[in-house]
């Protein structure tokens, strides 16, 4: 994290960058870490969030919002734990070959316990 913010800070300073400038490198470098730790798996942290994303802005409005929202997510950790985590060619197997770029941190563990924190 001190090296990240290091980096964050020295490039933020060396162009001047301020406002939306600096809320862009962080997603750069943030994503770039994500890639790196997870492989190919941050598409399926990514999608998550997504539909997380999508039901909140859908559903906001009626009462059962909260309810949707928490038994997607405790589908997914039941899922996650069943599974193991996911693997590319459960969806297409097309997409086998992602299955060899895990990264060099299992997802799941950190999705867990994100999803008990919350």
């Amino acid at each position: 994290m001190g090296a990240f913010l290091v980096l964050v800070n020295a490039l933020r300073y060396c162009y001047g960058l301020k406002g939306q400038g600096t809320a862009l490198l962080w997603l750069i470098l943030s994503l770039s870490y994500l890639c790196y730790l997870h492989g190919a798996c941050v598409g399926f942290i990514l999608s998550i969030s997504w539909i997380n994303y999508s039901i909140v802005k859908l559903f906001a409005r009626y009462k059962y919002c909260t309810g949707f929202i928490w038994t997607f997510n405790l589908s997914v950790l039941i899922l996650n734990r069943v599974y193991e985590g996911y693997s590319f060619s459960l969806f297409w197997h097309k997409l086998a070959f992602l299955d060899n770029y895990r990264g060099t941190f299992r997802w799941l563990i950190c999705f867990n316990f994100a999803a008990k924190a919350a």
